[in-house]
């Protein structure tokens, strides 16, 4: 026999009392708050009178919502939870909106949140899910956005802020999310065929610079952009990793784990960063990079170089090509490669979770010792002075500040006037 129903009595922020009961169809609505002194015993009883008068009547017309309960809808709220979420500081809030915009409120945006119950929220799983079956969307996508749906509903329930908390139970606790794929093959480069890129002269020896730097300095895309001359420490033998630059808007920001380190200078990285600090005179970004297209660029410079292997420039349901990121991943497999301590290799890459740096560990441990020798002496055509690098204030290194300008390239207080960046 069924378990007979009563209503749930819970506490609001204000010290008021309010009930959430169940309709005759399934439906979950919330009472209008009981007054101020009301005392539980009170609160269950009126719950599960209306219960019962619900259940005779075998309608909701009696049943007086909460305020707002049919009032502000999904897409009204997460305006709200974004803009908070942003306040705070989560970096993926940029990514968030266009997930929940895509995928999420053309579906459930003009409901009022407050209605939206478990059923509908398995609804947009299976829709989901559908999508990866029919191969319009990446599972890894599908399980994103379910990430951003169930958080979205935990702080509608839980938030700090508690302007945000309009639903007294999480619809989404319980539903299970999007099914798992196969995950694709990290690409990295052997040290083999990074010395074969950076000695290729078809490649510009700008570039061949810039790749270099961002393998040997363990940095991310943007980590690599805000990097300063003052940041290189040559008597610490340290490069301090300690902002980055938002690819998307080009504004500097914190890190991504919103922990700085330092990174301890490769020897043969030393010859080329004071090559390039006197080209500088020590002022100054490091490097400048294309705002778009980078990894498109790495691989054209690939296949410049010969460097042809196919996991590099595949893409298929198990493999990806080699993208500028993946450049960092090289370094973190090869100093695994090279037998690193496993928390030499997490402090360096600026890892918060061990498990992360497993994946790096994992896949120098599959690799054979033919590929070269991680971290090897650099070419001596990249220690070439030039003036060219983007630091440089004599006549030649201001031509090509503006030059890189005018071809969309980014640097620490650049501006993107053209996403395309020069071969």
């Amino acid at each position: 026999m069924p378990r007979k129903r009563k209503g749930t009595v819970y506490e609001l922020p204000d010290g008021r009392l309010q009930a959430r009961i169940t309709l005759p169809d399934g439906r979950r609505v919330r009472l209008k708050p009981f007054d101020p002194g009301t005392t539980r015993q009170q609160a269950e009883a009126m719950a599960e009178e209306a219960t019962r008068r619900v259940e005779r009547r075998g309608a909701a017309a009696s049943v007086r919502p909460a305020k707002g309960s049919q009032g502000e809808t999904l897409r009204k709220w997460t305006v709200r939870w974004t803009a908070d979420r942003k306040a705070r500081g989560h970096k993926s809030t940029d990514d968030d909106s266009s997930r929940l915009e895509n995928h999420v409120l053309p579906v459930l945006g003009d409901k009022p949140i407050a209605s939206i119950t478990k059923s509908m929220l398995e609804d947009l799983v299976e829709r989901l899910d559908r999508r990866v079956q029919a191969k319009t969307m990446a599972w890894k996508t599908a399980v994103h956005v379910w990430s951003v749906v169930s958080t979205a509903f935990k702080d509608a329930t839980n938030a700090k802020t508690r302007a945000l908390r309009v639903l007294a139970e999480n619809p989404a606790l319980g539903v299970r999310g999007p099914d798992r794929g196969t995950a694709r093959a990290k690409a990295y480069l052997y040290p083999s065929e990074f010395l074969q890129l950076v000695a290729c002269e078809d490649v510009p020896l700008r570039w061949r610079r810039i790749y270099t730097l961002a393998v040997y300095s363990y940095t991310r895309a943007g980590e690599l952009l805000a990097l300063e001359w003052p940041d290189v420490d040559e008597t610490a033998n340290t490069i301090h990793v300690h902002h980055a630059i938002n690819i998307k808007s080009g504004k500097l920001d914190t890190v991504k784990t919103d922990k700085p380190h330092h990174v301890p200078i490769e020897a043969a990285l030393l010859p080329l960063l004071r090559v390039m600090r006197a080209e500088a005179g020590g002022k100054g970004a490091l490097v400048t990079l294309p705002r778009k297209k980078a990894a498109d660029q790495l691989r054209r410079h690939l296949l410049r170089a010969k460097v042809t292997r196919a996991d590099l420039h595949t893409k298929d349901d198990v493999r990806k090509p080699i993208s500028f990121h993946d450049l960092r991943g090289t370094a973190a497999t090869w100093a695994a490669l090279r037998g690193d301590a496993p928390l030499v290799i997490m402090q360096r890459c600026g890892h918060v979770r061990f498990e992360t740096t497993m994946i790096y560990i994992r896949e120098a441990e599959a690799l054979g010792r033919n590929v070269g020798v991680p971290f090897p002496p650099l070419p001596a055509s990249l220690l070439e002075p030039t003036g060219e690098t983007a630091g440089g204030n004599g006549r030649r290194g201001q031509e090509m500040k503006k030059a890189r300008l005018s071809s969309g390239f980014l640097g620490r207080g650049g501006r993107d006037l053209n996403p395309r960046p020069p071969a």
